[in-house]
């Protein structure tokens, strides 16, 4: 009889490690932090060597008194995706200002984990915009 064939509550538990939450490899993290304060929380970040990515498109504004400048506009506000291991996720969550909290995998994770994003969706991101 196949694996296909056995009662769900018969079958037995395989251990997914990649989804597991204190594996040591670097993941892509969402992050929410304070309003208007995404680049600078990145850069903050970014200064510790771990790689941060805000999605940004470049825009002109033009204000009604004629000033033109040239802005990144932030596309998800309050958001920013962290590329960084369990230990360093919990450390930033404590010692970064303005970092609120991580986003959490409430949908398919038991019990909720923090929410990865794989490497090629965010590859996919910085190239849509």
């Amino acid at each position: 009889m196949s694996d296909n064939h056995i009662h769900p509550s018969t079958r037995p538990a395989t251990k997914n490690v990649d989804r597991a939450g204190g594996v040591p490899t670097p993941r892509w993290h969402v992050a929410i932090v304070n309003h208007n304060a995404e680049h600078t929380i990145a850069r903050t970040i970014a200064a510790q060597g771990i790689p941060t990515y805000v999605a940004s498109q470049p825009q002109l504004r033009i204000w009604r008194d004629g000033r033109r400048r040239h802005i990144d506009h932030v596309v998800i506000p309050s958001t920013i995706f962290i590329h960084c291991t369990e230990p360093q996720r919990r450390t930033l969550l404590q010692t970064t200002p303005g970092l609120h909290r991580f986003l959490i995998d409430r949908a398919t994770a038991t019990p909720p984990r923090p929410a990865t994003i794989p490497g090629q969706q965010i590859q996919r991101l910085r190239f849509m915009l």
